[in-house]
């Protein structure tokens, strides 16, 4: 299997500097003082604000939100930009310098469904509107922290604006593929060793953690949990691309087994049943497995399962991730708790509709009773919760709208077609990352923190390019 494709100068080049990038960061965010790191924070915001590679400072600003290796991630990397209120994320002002270098850019991107990202743009406005009449303290901290949940959607109109070739986002999914790998051995390490990075990330006890992380009994381990999402998707979309710059066939069927172990050894079922349906239905569409492939990948799931006979923790975590998976027969058969391992029908999912009851047209949008109730564990309750059944009804009808477009595009494009495979991969790959949205956190919403904003605007993106380029011959 030849993968010398994806080790390319260019491409290693930039693999190399984003480790580099990554590791000074990790080592000024959780070992030196705030003020160094505040600092260097600065000197990336200035090489950002200076560089053309959107690229690769893209991919940088998300893990520094999403995590690296099971460092960096949510709240880890903020500099205290307004004194009496919390820090700001480095990615909420590499958002800022984008905005600014695409109001100076004359790029201007044909995106098919941008009507419905400015009705959703319009209901947001209203539900912060609508929030306030309902009730919202007159706080500057919680006006801050609803500002901090806005301002990412931001992303939605730089995105394309910045990164807008297929080209472009094939070097993109060359970082995140990385990052995936190195979340999958950051995970085994942990569960080998029992040692987390979260000792240094959430500074807690170490004593805690060893409860947090006993492998066959609540070993939920999951790290860089967006980069996984969208690496699997970038996986599958390059598989069905007809013909690529930097990947084999070979090197991307290992993502994908990659991302679905990753999956599978955090036990969440949720996670495990929606790469399954995304990763089976993709492959049957795509149709380019071949024999010396299969072989490769028989050959890997034969040695990882002698290890897992022969490795005691491997053994228990793969048992306790299947005993998991069929609590759900106990669902089915009428058992809310799935065994009293689940409440999610018998306690979050009542306490959050009766606050939707209270205003179940337009919700509660951003006010006190939103702040207090949200739970993103029950995403579609929630998002009634917080935007009502006109809210809900846009952006379901939203999702239908790109899925049927990206459907009749693959059934009217002929089989020679370069993209024609890509655009089932959409479909699929949308249904299945609702079905984590569903079960197990929330994905989609009328707000969203950087790590979750960053995948969903990468992937409507890089539709709204397909769609595009669909008819342009390739050489």
């Amino acid at each position: 299997m030849n993968i010398a494709r994806n080790f390319t100068s260019p491409a290693l080049f930039e693999k190399l500097q984003l480790i580099v990038l990554a590791a000074v960061t990790i080592f000024a965010a959780h070992f030196t003082s705030e003020m160094v790191a505040s600092a260097w924070y600065v000197v990336l915001l200035i090489q950002y604000a200076r560089s053309k590679n959107e690229v690769f400072w893209f991919v940088f600003f998300f893990i520094t939100t999403d995590g690296f290796f099971g460092f960096l991630g949510l709240y880890s990397t903020v500099i205290k930009a307004v004194p009496g209120l919390p820090g700001i994320e480095i990615c909420q002002f590499y958002i800022i310098i984008s905005l600014v270098k695409v109001l100076k850019s004359k790029i201007r991107p044909k995106i098919f469904f941008n009507h419905w990202l400015i009705l959703m743009a319009v209901y947001c406005v209203f539900l912060i509107g609508f929030g306030m009449i309902i009730g919202l303290k007159a706080d500057l901290s919680i006006y801050f922290k609803i500002f901090k949940t806005i301002f990412p959607l931001l992303l939605f109109y730089t995105v394309p604006r910045l990164i807008y070739t297929v080209e472009a986002n094939e070097r993109l999914f060359n970082l995140f593929f990385m990052v995936a790998m190195l979340a999958l051995i950051a995970q085994l390490m942990t569960l080998f060793t029992g040692f987390d990075p979260k000792i240094y990330t959430q500074k807690v006890e170490s004593s805690d953690l060893e409860t947090q992380i006993e492998v066959g009994r609540n070993f939920r381990v999951l790290y860089s949990t967006n980069a996984v999402i969208i690496s699997l998707f970038g996986a599958l979309y390059m598989l069905a691309l007809r013909k690529r710059h930097l990947f084999t066939d070979g090197y991307l069927y290992v993502l994908i087994m990659a991302c679905f172990v990753v999956a599978f050894l955090s036990a969440t079922r949720g996670w495990i049943i929606s790469f399954s349906f995304i990763i089976i239905l993709s492959l049957m569409v795509i149709q380019k497995v071949k024999k010396n492939h299969l072989l490769v990948l028989t050959a890997i799931i034969i040695v990882g399962v002698v290890a897992g006979m022969f490795n005691k923790k491997i053994n228990t975590q793969i048992q306790y991730s299947i005993a998991r998976l069929f609590t759900l027969n106990s669902l089915a058969e009428g058992d809310k708790t799935a065994g009293g391992t689940l409440i999610r029908l018998t306690e979050r999912s009542p306490r959050v509709m009766k606050v939707w009851r209270t205003s179940p047209v337009f919700g509660v949008g951003f006010s006190d009773d939103y702040m207090e109730h949200a739970d993103g564990h029950v995403a579609n309750q929630n998002i009634l919760m917080h935007s009502g059944i006109v809210g809900f009804a846009i952006m379901i009808l939203f999702f239908l709208t790109f899925c049927i477009k990206m459907s009749f595009t693959y059934v009217n494009l002929p089989e020679t077609n370069n993209y024609k495979k890509t655009f089932p991969v959409f479909v699929i790959f949308l249904l299945g990352w609702f079905i984590i949205h569903s079960t197990s956190g929330q994905q989609f919403a009328y707000y969203g923190l950087p790590a979750q904003i960053f995948p969903v605007a990468l992937f409507f993106n890089l539709g709204a390019i397909t769609y595009g380029v669909r008819n342009v011959p390739v050489g």
